[in-house]
């Protein structure tokens, strides 16, 4: 994931690149010759430019999260341990605890559990092992893979309750969540929920419409009332669990599952949770050197809570030479029409487009001759995520583009 000021330099780079490679099309011999040389070159820098880059921002890809524990003085202590399968996907968490509460100390233990259909957790399951107390979510997708529809449901197979997800331009437009269980026959409570993004895809407000509700908290089932909240981000990169697609799941420990959607739809860390002008929640991070949080702490009201820490575990060891993925760039990405790929070192023979099922959504282009760019027009599909097939003369490589 770049940062702002990276995107927009590489940005302006890579159309540097593709009006040059315009201009050496012209008739004029001298002019043409100019551009083919300096578009070489420029080509020859943005092909090395990103390794450093890459090395830098795909750092979090390298680190997954390993256990978060609370910071606290003994005998109390708060331990969530993550596992994970050899695909780097999180199938366990295991929690465990010792807390004082009503004068007495109390043990806590609980696992949590994640099953995957296509590379998707399609059910978590919570078990409590000391009260037995259990449940499971159900997660639906559409057929561009993106998460439509959550359900928490009993053991018994009762529903509770359940979230509709809806997009528009391939991110989630707004949200509807329902309670089956209702002190009214025949009402079902709801909310809604329309995120507002900003230019760096963090949700900066949420419009919230809802039921009112007594000085007691329970909600009148027939009028309704219209609300915001504002949030803050940091600039740094968010923490790795392996399940970056499941923003419906909270995976911080001690964040009381407060704006889940909001905080895992957003690319950055939230820092500040604000309604009616009143800084509701804050959250305050520290960073390791690799500039992903290693502490954080959650503020309510200005009321300090007991700090968390976040240890990583490194699934590769360094940055070896760059593979033939890495030497392919796909530009614009995301696109609404035209891509190119682009390749540093090798040819592109050919390339061809998938859906996220491995159906071929677009036949394959062939070069014409030996060329280190190819076009493609993918304006006629619809909006999602999409995978490229790469040949080049070193090997194939797949990579992912979006279509907005």
């Amino acid at each position: 994931m770049y940062t702002k000021p990276q995107i927009k330099e590489y940005t302006i780079f890579a159309k540097i690149i593709y009006q040059l490679y315009v201009m050496k099309k012209t008739t004029n011999t001298f002019l043409r010759t100019f551009c083919f040389l300096l578009s070489a070159f420029a080509l020859s820098a943005f092909c090395f430019l990103p390794l450093s880059v890459l090395a830098q921002q795909n750092i979090r890809d390298k680190f997954l999260v390993d256990k978060i524990e609370r910071i606290e003085e003994p005998p109390g202590f708060h331990l969530t341990e993550y596992f994970y399968d050899e695909d780097n996907k999180l199938i366990k968490i295991n929690y465990t605890s010792r807390f004082y509460q009503n004068s007495g100390w109390y043990d806590g233990k609980s696992i949590e559990l994640f099953e995957y259909e296509n590379n998707k957790v399609s059910k978590y399951t919570f078990r409590d092992l000391i009260y037995f107390i259990e449940f499971y979510d159900l997660y639906y997708y559409n057929s561009q893979g993106q998460l439509i529809r959550e359900e928490t449901r009993y053991t018994d197979g009762s529903l509770g309750t359940w979230s509709e997800f809806y997009y528009k331009n391939g991110i989630v437009d707004s949200i509807y969540c329902f309670d089956g269980f209702s002190i009214y026959p025949g009402y079902i409570f709801w909310h809604s929920i329309v995120p507002v993004y900003d230019e760096n895809k963090n949700v900066v407000k949420a419009i919230c419409t809802g039921p009112t509700t007594d000085l007691l908290g329970i909600p009148h089932p027939y009028e309704t009332v219209v609300w915001e909240q504002f949030y803050e981000y940091d600039d740094k990169l968010k923490p790795n669990f392996g399940i970056d697609h499941l923003f419906a799941f909270d995976q911080f420990p001690g964040m009381g599952n407060v704006c889940i959607y909001e905080r895992f739809l957003s690319h950055n860390n939230m820092t500040k949770i604000i309604q009616n002008g009143l800084e509701y929640y804050n959250y305050n991070y520290t960073y390791n050197e690799h500039g992903l949080p290693d502490t954080y702490q959650e503020f309510y009201l200005g009321y300090p809570k007991i700090p968390f820490k976040i240890t990583y575990k490194k699934i590769e060891v360094g940055i070896s030479s760059p593979t033939l993925s890495e030497q392919v760039f796909i530009y614009p990405n995301p696109t609404t029409g035209e891509f190119s790929v682009i390749s540093c070192q090798f040819s592109v023979i050919s390339i061809e487009v998938f859906d996220v099922f491995g159906r071929v959504q677009k036949p394959e282009v062939r070069s014409q001759k030996s060329e280190v760019e190819l076009v493609m027009d993918i304006s006629d599909l619809k909006a999602g995520l999409y995978f490229v097939k790469i040949t080049t003369d070193a090997g194939v490589a797949v990579k992912k583009v979006v279509k907005e």
